[in-house]
Order: C-alpha cells, then sequence, then structure tokens
C-alpha cells in the first residue's frame, strides 16, 4: 500500500509519480519493475499496468517514470497527493546485481527506456561498489530529454566512474553497437538495453555480431 506523495509532469508526454509507502516499504532491486493500481480511478480502477522504478532502493519513496501514451497513462497527471496506490512487486530482473562478475557496464536507454537506469545511476551513488559505467542516453534531440539535467547533475556523485551521453539522434544518426564499442574500447564488459522492441532487437543483434 503506497500514497501518492507528487505527480511531476517532466515534459508533454512523460510524468513522474512519486509514492511513499502507507505501511512498510517494499524492497526492490534497481532496475526492477512493479504493477499499480489506483482504487477508484474510474473505468481505470480495476487495471493493473508496470512500470519501471526510477528510484534507488535505499530511498523510502518509490519513483515511477512513465509515458503517457494511453488513457490510463494520461489520466495519472491528474492524480492528486495523498492518493491510495497499491503496488505489486516487485518484478523482473533488468538489474545489474545480475551481472556482479562484470566491473564494466554498458547502460543504453532509448526514450522513457532511460528509467530503470535512472534508479541504478541513483543506486551508484550510496552503494560503494566501484564500477566502470557508459550510459547513453538516446533521444531524437534535447527537447525530447526531459531526465537530462538529472543525470547530468548526479552521476559525477557516484562512486562508480561513470561517462554520460545524450545521443541525439536527429544530430548524430542512430547509435549503433560498433559506436559504443570504440568508445568503450574494452573487452568483458555487460550490456543492458532498454527502448522500444524493434531498438532493443536490433542493438542485440549488432552487439552479437560484433
Amino acid at each position: 500500500d503506497y500514497l501518492l506523495e507528487t505527480v511531476d509532469q517532466r515534459a508533454d508526454n512523460t510524468v513522474d509519480l512519486v509514492m511513499r509507502p502507507a505501511t512498510k516499504r517494499m524492497m526492490y532491486e534497481p532496475g526492477t519493475f512493479v504493477f499499480i493500481r489506483v482504487p477508484g480511478h474510474g473505468r481505470h480502477a480495476q487495471e493493473l499496468h508496470p512500470f519501471s522504478i526510477s528510484s534507488t532502493p535505499v530511498d523510502r519513496d518509490m519513483r515511477l517514470s512513465i509515458k503517457m501514451v494511453g488513457d490510463f497513462t494520461r489520466s495519472l497527471a491528474a492524480l492528486a497527493p495523498g492518493r491510495a496506490v497499491d503496488v505489486y512487486g516487485p518484478f523482473g530482473g533488468f538489474t545489474p546485481h545480475r551481472f556482479a562478475q562484470y566491473r564494466r557496464l554498458v547502460f543504453i536507454g532509448a526514450g522513457i527506456g532511460i528509467a530503470p537506469f535512472l534508479g541504478m545511476l541513483a543506486f551508484e551513488e550510496t552503494n560503494r561498489d566501484f564500477r566502470r559505467i557508459w550510459l547513453y542516453y538516446v533521444v531524437a534531440d534535447a527537447e525530447h530529454a526531459p531526465y537530462d539535467e538529472e543525470i547530468r547533475s548526479s552521476h559525477l556523485k557516484a562512486d562508480s566512474f561513470i561517462d554520460y551521453f545524450l545521443w541525439e539522434s536527429a544530430k548524430r544518426g542512430r547509435l549503433t553497437a560498433a559506436q559504443v564499442i570504440e568508445e568503450v574500447q574494452l573487452e568483458n564488459f555487460a550490456v543492458m538495453l532498454c527502448g522500444r522492441p524493434e531498438f532493443v532487437s536490433d542493438l542485440t543483434r549488432q552487439f552479437q555480431e560484433l
């Protein structure tokens, strides 16, 4: 059981929900996701919807970063603080904890696919576990990068050494695996991808071929 703390519309089609546990907090790993239900929310009251957690498990509050693409997600921006939210989870294995054997990680998030990496980045500020990380935020242009400022203000605070790239496709074209490998110039690293299915499958294929 969670209560809505704030609703922050980050862009025309992006909203952050920050929720505080009504009783006990959920324990989760950075990068995982939850389903939420909003009781009494009209015709959506019984619907369950999955969203990536964009906060760190170190914090008491939980943040979900959501792209508004349908009736339910668009309706979230109108919710008032104090609203009850049922949170189910956590789910998924999309977490750097699964790659503990790798000291070098490449994070690539396209559009709202940056959400789980925001939680991972915040966790890196507190975990005292040095890693070498390359973080790519892939967007059409800077106007469609509502989390760019947040990343820039936080990535240097982490104990891990993090290189951050805002990849604007309108200026630089599509990001390729070859470009990433040329930048990293190392072996024995893991790549984590999040974005539209076609984006993930295409880059997965490229990395496997290389």
